[in-house]
């Protein structure tokens, strides 16, 4: 391959500046998905918050086992 130094810094140059953009459109796409959640659920009369950490909870609790479980059985 003929590639010199300039070639890498160029390279290293695009590298960072798609990094940033990238980074950026991905803060940008979790915000707006973050927006429309909270959005949905305060126009939401069936729902006032709670079963939404009640179910979080039970499901992190059944990862956490099933993990467990899991590692024991190896």
């Amino acid at each position: 391959m003929n590639c010199d130094f300039k070639h890498l810094v160029d390279l290293s140059s695009i590298d960072v500046y798609l990094r940033e953009y990238l980074y950026a459109l991905c803060l940008d796409i979790e915000h707006a998905a973050k927006t429309k959640l909270m959005k949905l659920l305060t126009l939401n009369k069936n729902e006032d918050g709670y079963s939404i950490v009640v179910k979080k909870n039970k499901y992190e609790l059944n990862q956490v086992a099933l993990a467990i479980n899991e590692r024991l059985s190896d």
